[in-house]
């Protein structure tokens, strides 16, 4: 990811520039049995638009994270992006906004890891 600081006295705003056209974000706290549910969902949407999840995990000890990792490394192969982010502070709140600074797409969509989308 690059980015570019805006001019104009707006010192504290960076404009992302991103290859991706949507970020999913999933806050998560043991979520292992949700994973596969979500993440097959997405995987029905088909690959237009390219999109990436982060996954915004806030300290499972269940295998979440692991489990996120099996069920998305060969997205990388059909151009997409699948990241975890780990999130020190704890609550929802705190996962989402840690999910939205590390997303690099220009829209944010925010699933819960128990979200299932309609097939396309």
């Amino acid at each position: 990811m690059t980015s570019r600081r805006r001019k104009g006295g707006l010192s504290d705003i960076q404009e992302k520039v991103s290859a991706f056209p949507l970020s999913i974000v999933i806050p998560a706290l043991d979520e292992e049995q949700a994973m596969p549910g979500v993440l097959y969902s997405l995987e029905r949407q088909g690959d237009d638009p390219p999109f990436e999840v982060v996954l915004a995990d806030g300290g499972s000890t269940d295998g979440t994270v692991a489990r996120f990792q099996q069920l998305t490394c060969s997205w990388p192969a059909r151009g997409r992006l699948a990241r975890c982010v780990p999130c020190p502070r704890t609550g929802r709140a705190a996962q989402l906004n840690m999910g939205a600074r590390a997303a690099t797409g220009k829209v944010l969509l925010f699933l819960h890891a128990d979200t299932h989308l309609p097939a396309s």
